[in-house]
This record gives structure tokens, sequence and C-alpha cells, in this order.
């Protein structure tokens, strides 16, 4: 059995369809979307129909429950700075039918006894695995007795992290990759006598046609300044609205009326 699992499209139209094109020729027997198909890029709402028009399972991601929830009282975030400018984007784009349907998304799938997938922990959606993750917090993660093999993304670098008989493999990133390679990836999982085995694909696509959608569907300009962050991650597949939210409260500290587009500048000049 061969199992294909993709992560973190991003709304990014290009780097889905050439993943789902490299997978129609893998011989799989099942493909699982595994969270976070919309949000951060500009095509969120054609990427979410096309993963529907798929019939491929589906998981929610931590992206998923932001958009589904934006408008709720009771949200973590609070979406009338423009640093959210990008998710109010998607969730136009979506509308209000659309959002409460990712409500129905399941956040883990179980697909034997052996494999267990889901978008970043069983605890919690933001959950992050890295290879200096300390046992502990992986026994809180993943409680009881889970699966030999844990299929995971989120993180958007591809990597194995061993916890003792078990094995967590995390997914590279379809469509906003933070690894240093901005072509896609996903994970291709295939079940043998011994248990599953994992390995990493790599799919180059065209991705000048992803940096021209940012500008021909207004997103960059209206969703601006941080869309051009977004921008850059896609483009270049490196670290930058983490580290630039990180900094922006820093440098609030001791400038609190700096501006979110006098920030990015900065950002980008350093």
């Amino acid at each position: 059995m061969r199992v294909a699992i993709i992560s973190d499209i991003h709304g990014n139209l290009a780097a889905f369809e050439a993943v789902l094109d490299h997978i129609a020729t893998q011989q799989v027997d099942q493909v699982v979307i595994n969270g976070d198909i919309i949000n951060t890029g500009p095509d969120s709402l054609a990427c979410l129909e096309l993963a529907y028009r798929t019939g491929y399972p589906m998981l929610a991601g931590n992206h998923e429950r932001y958009i589904r929830d934006f408008d709720q009282p009771s949200r973590a975030l609070d979406w009338t700075g423009d640093i959210w400018r990008p998710s109010l984007w998607t969730a136009e784009q979506l509308g209000a039918e659309r959002r409460a349907a990712l409500h129905d998304l399941p956040t883990s799938l179980q697909v034997d006894a052996d494999l267990l997938i889901v978008h970043a922990s069983l605890r919690h959606d933001q959950d992050s695995v890295f290879a200096t993750t300390p046992n502990r917090e992986l026994n809180a993660m993943f409680p009881g007795d889970p699966p030999r093999t844990i299929v995971r993304s989120h993180n958007h670098m591809p990597q194995f992290r061993p916890w003792g008989l078990r094995m967590i493999v995390t997914t590279g990133a379809v469509g906003q990759p933070l690894d240093g390679n901005p072509w896609a990836k996903y994970a291709l999982a295939e079940r043998h006598a011994d248990g599953w085995q994992i390995k990493h694909r790599v799919v180059p696509y065209d991705i000048e046609a992803t940096v021209r959608r940012f500008r021909e569907s207004g997103y960059l300009e209206w969703a601006a300044p941080v869309s051009r962050l977004y921008l850059r991650e896609m483009a270049i597949g490196t670290h930058h609205i983490v580290p630039f939210i990180r900094l922006l409260t820093h440098w609030r500290e001791h400038d609190p009326a700096l501006s979110t587009s006098e920030a990015v500048r900065r950002f980008l000049d350093i």
C-alpha cells in the first residue's frame, strides 16, 4: 500500500497542481491532504475547491481554524490590525458558508494500526516537533499508545525524528516550503512487512506563476505590507513571517508607534 501525504498548500495553486500531477505518476493507493490548504497565498478559494474535487480525505490544520473562527468573540487573534490582512483576504474569498464547512474537517486520520496522520500533533494544531524536542513533550503531544509511524506536517521542513521505537516524520510543504528550497514537497508512505517506510518527494513547479498571482490577483497590494513577506517565503523558500513578528514585537517595545509598513521595510533591509 502506498499513501501520499500532502500539506501546507497555503493558497499556492501552481504548486498544488504540480504535486497532484506528480502523485498521479506514483501509483498510490490513497492521498491524504494534511491541513493548511488555505491562507497566506493568493488563491485559497481555488485550492480549497480543487481539494474538494479530488475527493481525497482532508484534515484541518491551524490555518483552517484561523479562517473558520476568525470572527468569533473567543478568537485568540486580533484581526483588526494590518498584520492580519492576508487572513482577511482568505476569509473574504471563502465567504461564510465555506468557512463554516471547515468545521466538518477531522483533525487526524489513522490509516492502520501502525500509521497515524495529523497536521501538527494530537494535542494541538500548532505544536512543533524538531530534532531537539524533548521526549516528555512528545509524550504530551501523542498520549497513550500511538502508532509506530506518525506523519505530521505544520513546520514546512522535511524531517525524521526517532522517538524510541517510533518514528515521527514531518512532511515538507507543498506551497510554502521553508527549508531553503522553494520547490513543492510532499511525503510518500509505503507499507512493508516490517512497517511503514516514508520518503520525501520534491516537485519542481513554475514559481514565477505563483509570483505573478500575487500581483495579478490584487492580493499583494490589498494585503500589504505583510503579503510581501509571504511572497518572499514562497519565492525563495526561507522563513520571513515568524522572525518578522518576533522582531516587530521587540521593536514596538521601544517604539510603540512603529507602523507595520515601516517595520516590513526595516526587516527586508536587514
